[in-house]
Parts: structure tokens; sequence; C-alpha cells
């Protein structure tokens, strides 16, 4: 396996200095074999595209999560797979376990409701793997004989999730990785950082800034040459914190369980540049028409030119993206994201003062919230109230000021001010795979009840 990553990894370089109509010329001729091989190979896509086999790719209809449960046995390509099979191997599932002696499988975290199922043979894995590769060399992990690393991951250790299995292959003679699960207590995290010294570190972005306000406070004593945040919105406060801790720019990295990695970040920090060589993103509104570049799109429709086992071709994910019109001076061919907005089950729905929908992006909750001195933080919809879940030092004026500025920036979004409640907690609750949620919609919240 590390042979043929390392060849991926040379390749994708190699790409990064193409001009732009090459890079185009690539996907098409990806698109098209991707394609060719579904039509023969899964009854699925030989059905749902019938009379489209020569359309254009905006043609074609969008998979969902859930037309992917519920018809995967003809959408994967190797008639011996089979979910009940897929579900079960998972279940069971231990360190680099292969199904079948041949893939790898990933799944979903399930948080909104519907697991997905992702399974990938040594040469799909391969990219897979080479995609994070990328993102660490754009930063500065530079990966080679002569250039060893050792690598710090706070993440997931579950062993269905990507970060996890990407850990196995990743361990080698040329990184030297240590696994850190997020949900152990920060203080056994901060001493296995502070023992293992990593000259990259890697985590939720949440996590990494709480790492550098323990960093700040002396408790934590790493000096890390590189910093990647993924899994979540790298917001301007917890970039600030970061650099301003340890003195270099974090880079985001933006990766899906379905696609492995995305987007990610150059030495000059202007966006998030796609990797449309693995990659064909669409970002589309509600109406699932494109949306102007700048604007946030409702979803984002992935083709994955990689994907044969199970082969994705305009899958519907709900993560909120807006394309940038800037371009970067690294002259690299990639059109680029302005950034990651959220998911679209971070978004909170209210009612104007007439009873119609007021759709309440992220980045107003994080205006608002990071203009005060939290240590941890986290909006709550329930009907009726926003609870808003605080960490923070004792401050009578704290709670009041917060509801107002709170109460104002949703009258300026045309909002009905529903009640909010201001509650401290000693820790905002993990998810199962380490994260803290920031902000739980009650589309969201009903689907954990």
């Amino acid at each position: 396996m590390l042979p043929l990553v390392l060849y991926r990894k040379w390749l994708l370089g190699h790409r990064s200095r193409w001009s732009r109509p090459m890079l185009l010329r690539l996907q098409q001729r990806e698109l098209a074999a991707l394609r060719q091989h579904a039509y023969q190979r899964s009854s699925f896509y030989r059905e749902s595209h019938a009379g489209l086999y020569d359309s254009p790719l905006a043609e074609l209809p969008v998979m969902t999560k859930q037309q992917l449960i519920n018809n995967f046995d003809t959408v994967v390509t190797d008639p011996a797979i089979r979910l009940r099979d897929v579900i079960d191997h998972v279940a069971g599932m231990t360190g680099d376990a292969l199904f079948l002696g041949r893939y790898r499988v990933v799944n979903t975290s399930g948080t909104t409701g519907l697991k997905g199922f992702f399974l990938y043979d040594p040469s799909e894995w391969a990219w897979v793997t080479a995609s994070y590769v990328r993102a660490f060399e754009w930063g500065r992990s530079r990966i080679s004989l002569v250039h060893k690393q050792r690598m710090a991951m706070v993440s997931s250790l579950a062993p269905w999730h990507q970060s996890t299995r990407v850990g196995f292959t990743a361990n080698s003679p040329f990184v030297d990785t240590l696994r850190i699960d997020a949900r152990q207590p920060l203080a056994l995290i901060i001493q296995n950082l502070n023992e293992f010294q990593p000259d990259s570190l890697v985590g939720y972005a949440d996590m990494v800034r709480l790492l550098a306000d323990e960093q700040d406070e002396g408790r934590l004593k790493i000096s890390p040459r590189a910093i990647y945040c993924s899994s979540e919105p790298l917001t301007p406060q917890a970039r600030s914190t970061i650099q301003s801790v340890w003195g270099i720019q974090p880079f985001n990295v933006y990766a899906t369980t379905e696609t492995a990695g995305i987007a990610s970040e150059c030495e000059f920090h202007r966006g998030l540049h796609l990797y449309e060589d693995l990659v064909i993103p669409e970002v589309l509104g509600e109406d699932y028409h494109p949306v102007a570049i700048g604007e946030y799109g409702s979803r984002l429709v992935v083709t994955v030119l990689f994907s044969r086992t199970v082969p994705l071709i305009r899958y519907e994910l709900s993560d909120s993206v807006a394309i940038s019109s800037d371009p970067c001076p690294c002259g690299r061919p990639f059109a680029m994201l302005k950034s990651v907005q959220g998911r679209q089950e971070d978004i909170v729905q209210l009612q104007d003062f007439h009873g119609d929908s007021v759709t309440i992006h992220p980045n107003l909750f994080h205006g608002v919230m990071e203009g005060f001195p939290l240590k941890q933080w986290q909006i709550v919809q329930e009907p009726g109230r926003l609870r808003v879940l605080i960490q923070a030092e004792a401050n009578g004026q704290l709670a009041s000021r917060l509801r107002t500025k709170m109460e104002t920036a949703l009258n300026a979004a045309g909002a009905r001010v529903p009640e909010i409640e201001i509650e401290r907690v000693q820790e905002i609750q993990k998810t199962g795979i380490g994260k803290r949620k920031l902000i739980v919609a009650m589309s969201y919240s009903s689907t954990r009840a």
C-alpha cells in the first residue's frame, strides 16, 4: 500500500503545477471512466441514469444519503457486497481489518439519523490517503525518507472512522503517528501531547483552539511546526487564538467520510483549494440550481472521480459552502472555497413577525458568542427558546450582556426573538466521536431523542 500512496502523492503534486485547461481535461476523462464503470457494474446507476448515459453531468439526478442506504446492494459494483454483511463486519471490526479480505470500510457517525457505509479497494484507498497527504504537504509537513514527521492526531479512535483507518496507513517509517481519542479527559490529552512532542498537530478545529488555550495557560508545552484543523468550521477567533499562541497559521482542511479530502489551504491562507482532480463539486441552492460565485449554497453535490466500489455521482452533502472569486497567488489550477459555513443541520429556523421562516446561519451565532470571554459554548434550539450553554469565569454582567447582543443580532436578521436562556455549565457534552457540536438545531436535536 505504501509505495502506491507515495506514487499517488507524487502524482497529485505534479497535477498542482498543471494549467487550468489541463485539469479540466483530466476531469472529463476521469468522469467518463467513472460513469462507464458505474453503468457496467451497478444496476442502480443503469436504471436511475437510463436515457441519460450521454447527458452532461449537471443533468443527472442527485443521489441523497437516504437513497444510497435504501439501494446500497444495487449501487455497489461488487455483487459479493451486501449491506447486512457490511454492518456485521463494522460491528466486530478491530484494527485495520478488511471486509472480504479486500475492502476498507468506513461509515458516517449517524448523528443526523442516517448512517452511510463506504468501501474502498486498495487503489481507491491509496487515493483517500494521498488526499490527506496533499493537505499535509501544502502545509509544512513534508513527508519523505529524509523528512520524517512526528504527527499527533486528536480526533476519533472509532475503528469505523475514516481518520482512524487513514492513521493506520499513515503510520509508517516516514510518519511516527500518535492517535489520541478526543473523548478523553483534557488533562490526559495534554499529558500525551507533552510526552510525544509532535512536529505536526491535527485535530477538530474546536479541540485545537482549546489546546491553544491550554498552551497559553502553561499546562500544554509543545512546539508544533504545522497545525491542521478539520471536521468543523475554523472560525476567525479560533484561527487568531491558535496563531497568537503558537506563532503559526493553522491550515484549514475540508474532508468528509464520503469523499476523503475535498479542499485545503495552501501557504497563503486565502481560502481552501478544491481537489478538483479527485472530486467535481457543485454548490447548489434550495432549488438544486447552482448559486452565484461568492454565495453560500444550501448543499454541496460531489462526484468522486476515483470511487469505484461505491460510485458517487452527484452525491448530496448537506454542507453550506461558497466558491471564492479571488485568485490565489500560489498559482495552483484549482478553484477555491471562500469558507465552509457549516452543515444544513447547523442552521436554525426561526419565525419573523408575520409567521414566515427566517434562516439563521451559524455565522450569526459565532459572531455573537466569540465577542465574549468564553471557554466553551453551545446553542441548543428547543421549541420556543434558545438555550445558550456557556463555560466561563464568574461574571455577573456576562449573561445579561450576552442575551442583549443575541437579541439584537436576531432582530437584525429579521427574526422574532424567542426566549433566550443563558446556562452556565462545567463542560459542553461531546458527541460519540469526541466533537463538541456548537449549534444543535431543533431538527437535529429531535433525531437524538
